[in-house]
């Protein structure tokens, strides 16, 4: 009988997905990703589909677009069943998915709240998890979390809440896939200047004053950057960056107490 050689069997498609596409980070790690690996396909995830696809079409690697708001309990139906009928090889995963607002507990709408759970931490659980089935030794995850992570931040408190959930899932995952040579790294980086983010927290029903200055923010190309370089050397926790690390180590040694005092002070200057 006749075995079918090398040749004639066919391989997965070699992907990356990356949640959050359409601008800011998510942008940017989609250009580094083509520039430089070779995929087969890349898989755009985000809610504005005009500016996905007009992404799409400036990319040298042929791509997928996934228009959904991954908040939605059907957008990662849509995903899992794309992925069950592709069966790819994902070669890198980011969720770079995420959003906050500005204000107390009394300034922000319940709903608002919810949603802002549901995308940073539900969504971002949800898809990995049905991602790391088509993972293998060599694949890598980035989960994008916050220097808020580290510690409480009234003003910033569910936000700061939800990243705190994506560092320490971050962390158990790298332990877990670790063996099997799948690395997964949480990113935390500082305020990133170049992006929406900053005004997108200050918008709507958000309270735009609550923190009024962003100093020594940095760029999303060194976040890229220096945040696959240290997933690349297999760091659970990546702080991209002098002011993220200085500030992680800061949370490590001071109290919260003193910490949030000094938070307080300086977000009012």
């Amino acid at each position: 009988m006749m075995t079918p050689s090398n040749d004639t069997i066919k391989q997965p498609k070699s992907i990356a997905i990356v949640t959050g596409a359409s601008s800011g980070l998510g942008q940017e790690y989609v250009k580094y990703l083509c520039e430089k690996f070779p995929l087969d396909e890349i898989w755009l995830a985000a809610r504005r589909k005009d500016r996905l696809y007009a992404l799409a079409d400036t990319l040298s690697v042929p791509s997928k677009v996934f228009p959904l708001d991954l908040a939605d309990e059907k957008a990662i139906e849509v995903l899992s069943l794309a992925l069950e009928k592709e069966q790819p090889f994902i070669q890198f995963l980011i969720n770079a998915a995420g959003f906050g607002k500005m204000g107390s507990y009394k300034d922000i709408p319940l709903k608002e709240l919810d949603h802002m759970v549901l995308v940073n931490c539900k969504a971002m659980m949800d898809i990995t998890q049905i991602c790391i089935p088509y993972t293998k030794k060599g694949s890598r995850i980035l989960e994008i979390s916050s220097v808020a992570s580290f510690q409480p931040l009234p003003g910033f408190n569910v936000y700061a809440a939800s990243k705190a959930f994506v560092t320490s899932y971050s962390r158990a995952l790298h332990w877990e896939l670790f063996l099997k040579g799948i690395k997964v790294t949480g990113v935390c980086p500082y305020w990133i200047r170049d992006t929406e983010f900053i005004e997108t927290t200050k918008s709507g029903t958000a309270r735009p004053d609550a923190i009024r200055h962003f100093m020594l923010g940095t760029t999303a190309k060194k976040v890229v950057r220096n945040s696959m370089f240290q997933n690349k050397i297999g760091l659970g926790i990546a702080t991209p960056g002098i002011i993220s690390t200085l500030y992680r180590l800061g949370a490590k040694f001071v109290p919260h107490e003193i910490a949030i005092a000094a938070w307080e002070g300086l977000r009012r200057l």
